[in-house]
């Protein structure tokens, strides 16, 4: 990807996205296993120089003198999310979703579908739960035939947004496919759920 795409999604802003789930570690290291090791973008006006990326992390900010104007951003979790979804390059690793989708919280049990579904999807949960000790919320959603679920860490909730836009219906997912449960049900490993405000 060139500098300038970088600089493009980076200063781009994303009005519509209302964070629900936020996962920093998971996407930070996937963004470190595909090689990234950008910290920091930066794009000069200065006819003829080319953009160029620096490794080192510094405040973000706008130099100017004279008719050159630097401008820095400072690749931080949220970036690297945002980079992450703009490539989408592996087909059958990297998966995105924009919907209708629903909650299922950390003292409930799933009962949306058929009863071995639900079965199937909350043993896998209790599973993780008692791995990573941890409480979880379901996010579930249907795709055609197939049932796609993503097992959440509770504490990368933002509970006042989950509490807000969990019951609407237009959701975004950013996650790994990590495995299917069985013909019909997909897990998804998350890295970023949203809530798409229509404002």
């Amino acid at each position: 990807m060139e500098t300038k795409d970088l600089f493009k999604i980076l200063t781009q802003k994303v009005v519509h996205k209302v964070d629900i789930y936020f996962a920093h570690s998971k996407i930070d290291k996937y963004f470190k296993d595909q090689g990234f090791i950008v910290n920091e973008v930066t794009k000069s006006t200065k006819e003829g120089e080319e953009l160029g990326v620096s490794v080192f992390k510094i405040v973000s900010g706008k130099i100017s003198g004279g008719k050159d104007v630097t401008e820095k951003v400072v690749v931080d979790s949220r970036d690297r999310g945002k980079i992450i979804e703009s490539i989408k390059n592996k087909p059958n690793e990297l998966f995105h979703y924009k919907g209708p989708g629903h909650f299922t919280y950390w003292e409930e049990e799933l009962n949306l579908y058929e009863p071995d579904q639900n079965e199937l999807i909350q043993n896998e949960r209790i599973r993780q739960e008692k791995i990573m000790e941890k409480k979880t919320v379901l996010f579930t959603f249907k795709i055609n035939e197939t049932i796609c679920a993503s097992i959440a860490i509770k504490d990368n909730f933002d509970l006042g947004m989950l509490a807000s836009y969990g019951p609407l219906e237009s959701h975004g997912l950013l996650g790994l496919v990590e495995r299917k449960l069985d013909e019909k049900i997909l897990l998804i490993n998350p890295f970023w759920i949203w809530h798409e405000n229509e404002g």
